[in-house]
């Protein structure tokens, strides 16, 4: 009898459509542990065409982390596109691993004392006013007395476990909650610069040029000599910019003309070589 043919898929080349489908699954679920690899694996086999080959959990796993480890970088122009979404969707998966919320786990004292006239403490007055009571509350006086009281939380106390809440992190990241934090506001900072060297040179002139309207208007009291000087200045400007852009076409042009003639020369260069060398058919 025939061995039964195995549905994982092994050995079986991918496709170019079964890569995007297995990638698209990955990236819309970013799996960390074995059940959500297995979400993958059923995400996709969900409505699988039958040009398609059926892939197990370990089939896709395998694929995507030897897609993941291809030496190419992913700004390599010849670097395929799988391979690009398997390391940029890794690098979101291990984003996703570096920094967890963790429910507070500490212990809460759930004992209590009665308050006084509650039915609890009439309940206890009888007992120990009892001859027969007396031996076994003494025994639960001690006990209680045994059991340390919880200090009632303070305002700080109290913000600092929140943000100890908020902060925490795991091992695998490698830092603590502070430097987190530190480095999260860092990266703000670092973006809002970014974005404000961003700013094209015509914004900056622009802004430059109605905060200086606004200080001669101030100073002026409206006249209009100083608004006509800087409206001209504008347009020199303007002139200036518009000459930079003509040199820069010219320059271009001449460019573009030095490589064609370069060009043509080598294929002058190139025929007459060909064209010289001895036919060996002929002798």
């Amino acid at each position: 009898m025939a061995p039964s043919k195995s549905k994982s898929g092994r050995g079986k080349s991918w496709t170019g459509p079964e890569l995007n489908r297995m990638l698209t699954a990955v990236e819309d679920i970013l799996p960390l542990g074995g059940n959500e690899w297995d979400v993958v694996a059923g995400r996709y086999g969900k409505e699988l065409p039958r040009e398609f080959s059926e892939r197990d959990v370990d089939a896709i796993k395998r694929k995507f982390l030897a897609l993941k480890n291809a030496l190419k970088p992913t700004g390599d122009p010849s670097c395929p596109e799988e391979v690009v979404r398997a390391k940029r969707a890794y690098y979101r998966m291990e984003s996703r691993s570096g920094v967890e919320a963790f429910e507070d786990t500490a212990p809460v004292n759930t004992t209590s004392t009665p308050a006084p006239g509650s039915p609890s403490a009439e309940a206890t007055a009888p007992a120990a006013s009892s001859p027969s009571g007396t031996a076994s509350t003494a025994t639960s006086v001690a006990a209680e007395a045994a059991i340390p009281v919880a200090a009632p939380p303070t305002p700080s106390s109290v913000k600092d476990n929140a943000n100890a809440g908020a902060r925490s992190a795991s091992q695998r990241c490698g830092k603590t909650p502070n430097e987190l934090a530190n480095l999260s506001e860092m990266l703000k900072r670092a973006r809002k610069n970014a974005e404000d060297a961003a700013i094209s040179h015509t914004v900056k002139r622009r802004r430059t040029i109605d905060n200086l309207l606004g200080k001669l208007e101030k100073e002026s009291g409206g006249g209009t000599d100083m608004v006509q000087g800087v409206i001209a200045m504008e347009e020199r400007a303007a002139v200036r910019e518009l000459e930079y852009r003509r040199e820069r076409e010219e320059r271009e042009a001449k460019r573009e003309e030095r490589e064609n003639r370069r060009d043509e020369l080598f294929f002058v260069l190139m025929t007459k070589l060909l064209g010289d060398k001895p036919n060996p058919t002929s002798t």
